[in-house]
């Protein structure tokens, strides 16, 4: 599953957002599932929307609470708390919940990313005063994640080479 592009949506009155077919073809049935986790995103104003068997996957190896710290525990069932699992209608439209929209500052025209492994659900307006200040530095700021990313591949080699 590799998610990418942007695309202008609407929210119904429904709280109903059509996830675009291209983005739907992407996501595979058996391996990623048919439904969808809805969780807030980092950072204000934004939600992702992850298939419903990767969210699980990610999840799947946490440590058994008793491991965990008061604080992490505390920390991992607010996350969970704030997350919702939304059925895809016949159409592909997801009954995104009125509160997680509301608490995100999201009204009825979106924005939405493919972002590689999840989407990323924005209010449209956000979106593109975020997207026009990136813009102006994009191919310094392109050039030094490149960088980080190769430097985060040779520590990640120098590790498998060491076990």
């Amino acid at each position: 599953m590799f998610l990418v592009g942007r695309y202008p949506l609407v929210i119904d009155k429904k709280n109903r957002l059509a996830i675009p077919n291209a983005l739907r073809a992407k996501i595979n049935a058996d391996s990623d599932g048919t439904s969808y986790y809805v969780s807030p995103g980092p950072g204000p104003g934004k939600l992702w929307i992850f298939p419903e068997k990767y969210f699980e996957r990610l999840y799947a190896d946490l440590p058994p609470a008793e491991m965990m710290s008061e604080a992490l525990r505390e920390q991992i069932g607010f996350d969970f708390s704030q997350t919702s699992l939304v059925d895809p209608d016949s159409q592909g439209r997801i009954l995104l919940p009125g509160w997680l929209l509301e608490r995100n500052g999201i009204s009825e025209k979106v924005m939405l990313v493919g972002a590689k492994d999840r989407l990323e659900l924005q209010d449209r307006s956000a979106f593109e005063r975020d997207e026009s200040q990136k813009m102006d530095n994009y191919l310094d700021r392109r050039s030094r994640a490149f960088e980080e990313l190769k430097q985060i591949r040779e520590r990640q080699e120098e590790r498998l080479g060491k076990q």
